[in-house]
Formats: structure tokens, sequence, C-alpha cells
């Protein structure tokens, strides 16, 4: 079954995942695991907010299978992020 709104559901399960963690301590892992979900969890958002990766590219750095219009760089329908245009050279 395809995972047609990762990252989004990717980062939720890693947020929900370290949350439990906190609030009722586990022995399963390593901190380097925790920090590891953390961490790729925390860049791979900040990679697809600023457009800089699209889903299918975190997706493949995480080897899933890409999806079909996972290619777009357009920010997600629940997005509270707006660009706004601008006319200055870069």
């Amino acid at each position: 079954m395809p995972y047609s709104n990762y990252p989004q559901s990717a980062t939720n399960a890693a947020k929900k995942a370290l949350q439990h963690k906190e609030d009722n301590g586990s022995k399963c892992g390593t901190s380097v695991g925790w920090t590891s979900i953390a961490a790729r969890s925390s860049y791979y958002t900040t990679m697809r907010n600023v457009l800089a990766m699209s889903p299918n590219e975190i997706r493949i750095k995480e080897n899933m299978n890409p999806y079909a219009g996972g290619d777009s760089y357009e920010l997600p329908l629940a997005s509270n992020i707006k660009i706004e245009p601008t006319t200055d050279a870069i």
C-alpha cells in the first residue's frame, strides 16, 4: 500500500513515538536510534517545507518506493506556510 501522504505520516509517527518515549519512558531502542529518528524527521520536514526535496526524494533516501505524483515540489494542502511572491533578484 503506497503512503501517498508521506512524509507527513512518517513525521507524525516519529513525533508520536518520541512523545510516547518522553511521557512513558522506554527501554526499547538506543539513544542513537531515538536521536536519529528526531533528526531525520526534522530534516525531512524542513527540506520539504522549503521545497528543497520532493516526497519521492525523501522516500528514496528512506529506502521506500516512490509514488505517483510524489515528484511535485508543491506544499501539502494542510500546510500553513505562505510563500509571498517577490520581485527581488537572486
